[in-house]
């Protein structure tokens, strides 16, 4: 397939600045939504063994709402009910809508005599505050109602797509060739051009995805907008109202539980309901939400596909959130969030997701890596100068800085939430401070250090933290000081971390042995025993 030269340039151009402007905070986007794969899994290693409330069968949560709505402070807001064994309680409240850094949550139980049973517990919310990094980037702030980092993030992955189509019209001349080519020999920079071109177009759908469904959720008020002035106009585009009740009632008015369930099991009998939401009683337009989940199934949420139902008469009020939902636009709406959270498929599905995730990071790691190359290859055709000019030094500096900064805030964040545990006045805010504290020390040492010096020092510091993880787990299987082994599932965790651990000890020690062309970026200069080595010419990057 033959491309003109003029239309090569402008698509590289195109693909270099729009991955340029975007990768860093795209590299944070993946890394962390890689992990939130296994948010659950997060959650059970990072927080505090509790004694789990008794689970209870129908008739008893039945018995047990009434309880609870005849204490001092009922939970008037609303409350949830779950049917996972699995739960801390089978009716757990305070857990407020949107993001909250330290919720104070109550659960509820009876116990073996049928008396209300109430425990207060503030959770480590580490795998959710992943989760916002995921969103966000670690951008605070807000505007209107929406958080600042997501919209950056919408921009960023606007540019993404862009990097994708370009970057792919610059792979087709040559697609014979290069097609899973991986040519490891003296020039490196050939291996990590077909890393990253492999990478790429193995994982094209995947990001192809992602990069609209975050434009979609970053701008989704701006989309709902235009529609309803183009196409609904007076017409409300989303009447969630219908079968409501608009007066505010007491919990003790609340519909039988047992003919909640009847309606919910006859509109999706091959579902498993996991949780009842009761929400917003204190006020008018109550509703109650159903999650139901399904492993095969394409739905709507991170888990589960959803019911709204009316919470005092039990009927369902709005079916539109399931996946087999006769409502046209909400098919491709729900197929959008499913392909965007993996919420399909199962476990296999989600390793899937996992490992596509930190490809997507390595595709902007990748990228940096060789635009740096590609200036000290252009400028060495038109000077003897050794030195790199300061904005290709500040360049290979960031790179270095942001994204592995916020894989150490993460892994030091993980490794440490088990030690927190033991400081009584520990709350989450801790995790978020050690994040913006880990990556304002490596802008700080950037300013500082060489690149190369720089990228040593965090990959030595990563693959101490990460070995922290699995050490902590054993240290709490051998001594008695708090600290508690992980279960199940945790294991995982420890493995994953250990993983990580050997991968940057290795290319610290690589980094540190390997001789670099005088003019490299990520030469070492502490550690070279001679300025013989500067007139080396030695292998490229």
């Amino acid at each position: 397939m033959r491309v003109p030269t003029h239309v090569i340039k402008n698509y590289q151009a195109l693909h270099t600045w729009t991955g340029i402007i975007a990768g860093l905070l795209l590299f944070i986007g993946f890394f962390a939504g890689a992990l939130t794969m296994f948010e659950r899994t997060l959650d059970d290693w990072s927080q505090p063994p509790v004694t789990r409330l008794a689970a209870l069968n129908v008739a008893q949560m039945e018995q047990l709402i009434e309880h609870v709505a005849a204490t001092e402070q009922p939970p008037e807001s609303g409350f949830s009910l779950n049917f996972d064994d699995q739960a801390l309680a089978p009716m757990v409240w305070g857990r407020e809508r949107g993001f909250n850094v330290n919720p104070n949550l109550w659960l509820a139980s009876l116990d073996g005599d049928g008396q209300l049973e109430l425990q207060q517990q503030q959770p480590s919310n580490l795998a959710t505050l992943i989760d916002q990094l995921h969103q966000t980037a670690g951008i605070p702030g807000t505007l209107g109602h929406e958080s600042l980092g997501v919209i950056i993030m919408g921009v960023a992955s606007l540019l993404y797509f862009l990097a994708l189509v370009s970057g792919l019209i610059l792979w087709l001349p040559a697609w014979r060739k290069d097609l899973f080519a991986m040519r490891n020999g003296r020039n490196k920079k050939r291996f990590w051009l077909d890393g990253h071109n492999a990478v790429g177009i193995i994982s094209l759908p995947f990001h192809l995805v992602i990069s609209i469904t975050v434009v979609v959720f970053a701008f989704h008020d701006v989309f709902y907008g235009s529609l309803q002035e183009a196409v609904y106009g007076d017409k409300p585009m989303f009447d969630f109202n219908n079968g409501v009740t608009q007066q505010q009632q007491p919990l003790q008015q609340l519909a039988p539980l047992s003919n909640v369930i009847a309606q919910i099991e006859q509109r999706a009998p091959d579902y498993q309901l996991s949780q009842l939401e009761y929400l917003r009683l204190n006020r008018p337009g109550a509703s109650l939400r159903a999650s139901l989940e399904h492993n095969s199934a394409v739905v709507r949420g991170p888990h589960a596909a959803y019911l709204l139902l009316n919470p005092y008469s039990g009927e369902i009020i709005d079916d539109t959130y399931m996946p087999d939902s006769d409502s046209g636009w909400m098919v491709p709406v729900t197929s959008f969030f499913a392909l965007h959270f993996g919420s399909f498929g199962g476990t296999p599905m989600r390793w899937a997701y996992f490992l596509l995730g930190l490809g997507g990071a390595f595709l902007f790691f990748s990228g940096n890596l060789l635009w740096l190359e590609a200036r000290r290859k252009k400028i060495r055709r038109h000077s003897s100068e050794v030195s790199q000019p300061l904005s290709v030094r500040v360049m290979a500096k960031l790179t270095v800085a942001i994204p592995l900064a916020t894989v150490l805030a993460v892994a030091l964040g993980l490794a440490l939430s088990k030690w927190l545990a033991l400081w009584p006045q520990h709350s989450n805010w801790d995790f978020i401070g050690l994040f913006y504290i880990t990556v304002s020390l490596s802008l700080f040492a950037a300013w500082r250090l060489t690149a190369g010096e720089l990228l040593l020092t965090l990959l030595r510091l990563l693959s101490l933290a990460c070995a922290l993880v699995p050490i902590t787990s054993l240290l709490a299987c051998v001594t008695d000081i708090g600290l508690w082994p992980s279960s199940g599932t945790g294991w995982g965790v420890d493995a994953v971390a250990a993983v990580f651990a050997v991968l940057s000890f290795v290319a610290a020690k690589r980094l540190a042995q390997r001789q670099w062309a005088a003019d490299s970026l990520w030469r070492v200069p502490a550690m070279e025993p001679s300025q013989a080595l500067a007139r080396t010419d030695a292998k490229s990057v």
